[in-house]
């Protein structure tokens, strides 16, 4: 794949993985821990990986640069404010640490997409669910995301209808995704 810019990757490792009962970052699947394999991922597409690990440093042992949320408990739209600010490039690939059956092309073709049509936010929809986790956010949705967490926001999607600094609305692109390779395993039942 040939971009025009550069990309940084960011994993979104930081939550409390409460309903998995314990941290999936470090469940394994085939031999590697699952924030190993999404950096992995990142890093055939990516220039730099992040990890956005919550307000706590973590997985120092990946050797990567870490992202912190400013406070506790915030979500991942926190982690993916703290990676924007801190990336080298002006388009990010944010990918959540339980996306196990992503692969290259899937992710490619997101970027590709993200790219030609210039957009602020780029992500795969699934039988009409937007799925914000796996997605490519450009610099330029900064200040909405910000906006977003300044009105006690959390949701992923609360800044969409946010503009530019220019006062344009952001550009948000829905492609269409395969459910299988977008899935997330959230509960012990999605590993088994």
């Amino acid at each position: 794949m040939v971009r025009s810019t550069e990309l940084s990757g960011l994993v979104l490792c930081g939550g409390s993985s409460a309903r998995m009962g314990r941290d999936k970052a470090l469940l394994e699947r085939d031999g590697r821990r699952w924030i190993e394999r999404s950096v992995t991922l990142l890093d055939l597409v990516c220039d730099e990986v992040l990890l956005a690990c919550g307000s706590e440093p973590r997985y120092e042992d990946l050797g990567r640069d870490l992202v912190l949320d400013p406070e506790s408990d915030m979500g991942p739209l926190a982690g993916l404010s703290a990676g924007l600010a801190a990336a080298k490039s002006e388009r990010v690939l944010a990918l959540a640490v339980d996306m196990q059956t992503l692969d290259q092309p899937v992710l490619e073709h997101l970027i590709e997409q993200a790219e030609s049509h210039d957009a602020d936010v780029a992500l795969y929809e699934v039988d009409g669910r937007p799925q914000p986790l796996c997605a490519a956010y450009h610099q330029r949705a900064l200040p909405a995301i910000r906006a977003a967490l300044a009105q006690g926001q959390r949701r992923m999607v609360a800044f969409w209808d946010g503009t530019r600094a220019d006062g344009t609305p952001l550009v948000v692109l829905r492609l269409s995704g395969n459910e299988r390779r977008l899935s997330n395993w959230n509960r012990p039942e999605d590993v088994a």
